[in-house]
């Protein structure tokens, strides 16, 4: 198992939708991907079962705005490492440097890691401001192994090979930074998803 972050666009009228009906959430967070086959929620119910798990809650569906694009930008395993060297601090940290991890928590629904938190139109242009006044060469002097495993920095690779970790690093900044843009271009927050 392994902690992974995604970031998903979201209105303000979605945002405010989402802190009204927390359980929605779930819902927000698939749209946009591929439908789950009945094949595979029998699955899922079965090892549910099996590990003697709570069912999966029901899906609790409401309207949500359409978008001009949607896509999200996920960090996967790399989220602390990117937040680490974004705010320099590895459980918080001020916004907006510490934005990757949100601000207001989507009810007490649970996605995966605790609750989705959103980040409001005004708070994604600032930390879009934030990441546009931080270019990949000075992103990327902060990625300093020791440091990380001194913080415990999740996950565990700050033994490989330093070039091949700014490679890999240098590319999600670059990713996170044209998403957010995007969101920021088209007026729009965004949810972060620990899952």
């Amino acid at each position: 198992m392994s902690i992974n972050l995604t970031l998903k666009r979201a209105s303000s009228t979605d945002i405010a939708r989402l802190h009204e009906t927390p359980a929605a959430i779930h819902a927000f967070l698939e749209k946009g991907r591929p439908a789950r086959s009945a094949e595979y929620l029998a699955k899922q119910a079965s090892i549910a079962r099996q590990l003697d798990l709570p069912p999966e809650p029901p899906r609790v569906e409401i309207p949500f705005d359409v978008y001009p694009f949607d896509d999200e930008f996920k960090a996967f395993k790399l989220w602390h490492g990117l937040h680490f060297m974004l705010s320099g601090d590895p459980d918080g940290g001020d916004l907006p440097a510490a934005s990757l991890l949100g601000d207001e928590p989507i009810g007490e629904e649970d996605v995966g890691y605790g609750p989705a938190n959103a980040l409001s139109v005004s708070q994604t242009a600032d930390f879009t401001r934030f990441l546009d006044a931080l270019d990949r060469a000075a992103f990327l002097e902060r990625l300093i192994p020791a440091k990380m495993r001194e913080n415990d920095i999740y996950p565990d690779i700050w033994d490989e090979d330093l070039d091949d970790l700014k490679a890999e690093f240098g590319d999600v900044f670059d990713s996170l930074r044209a998403y957010c843009r995007k969101c920021t271009d088209h007026g729009l927050g965004m949810i972060c998803a620990m899952t």
